[in-house]
């Protein structure tokens, strides 16, 4: 009898954990990392899986650089990086300091000029690496940007975050609150004519 009881409190702690609603990004991040840190986060191939609460520790430290950058809260980053368990990472990491706004690196210069000025993107984050007209366009614009740096032979998804800014830092580690932006993704119609964004906040249920 006592078995049981004590399978049912599992079963019941479980359901409490997977219908709870995180209202920011960060909470559901560190929420995992505390009750699960060993559990698998991030799995991608010919790469060691990230767990939990490794994850934390790699947003936590690249919301830090990038308030140590002056990108705030509702600051806009284009993120324009390869494939990959780092760019995942990456990804959470802005969307946890301010406003994520992934976009495809093959665009072309024209298109980024628009882009970056229709999204009103104020930050890019990137490669030095990569091949894509998003540099050119962000120095002609005036936008400043952040290389992401691979720290290969690390834990994995080590990387340092890099930048010749000249903005002045910002106090604070998260973004300001619920109803703020997490993410703006572009949406292109099929006839690659037309597009939507959609801003999707941290105030949405995260389950």
């Amino acid at each position: 009898m006592s078995k049981l009881m004590e399978q049912l409190q599992n079963s019941s702690a479980s359901e409490k954990v997977a219908n709870r609603v995180f209202l920011r990004l960060e909470d559901l991040l560190v929420h995992y990392a505390r009750i699960s840190p060993g559990r698998h986060a991030i799995l991608a191939p010919g790469v060691a899986p990230l767990t939990y609460g490794a994850l934390w520790v790699r947003v936590n430290a690249a919301v830090r650089e990038l308030r140590s950058f002056g990108v705030g809260p509702t600051d806009r980053v284009a993120v324009v990086l390869p494939v990959g368990a780092e760019t995942a990472v990456a990804i959470l990491a802005v969307a946890t300091a301010a406003v994520c706004v992934p976009l495809n690196p093959s665009f072309t210069a024209d298109e980024w000029q628009r882009y970056f000025g229709d999204l009103q993107v104020t930050m890019l984050l990137t490669r030095g690496d990569m091949d894509s007209a998003a540099r050119g366009v962000a120095h002609h614009l005036g936008i400043p940007v952040i290389d992401l740096s691979s720290r290969p032979g690390e834990a994995p998804c080590a990387f340092d975050l890099l930048s010749s800014g000249t903005r002045p830092p910002v106090s604070g580690e998260f973004a300001s609150g619920a109803d703020s932006d997490a993410f703006i993704l572009l949406c292109r119609t099929t006839g690659g004519i037309r597009c939507s964004f959609i801003a999707f906040t941290s105030g949405e249920d995260v389950a």
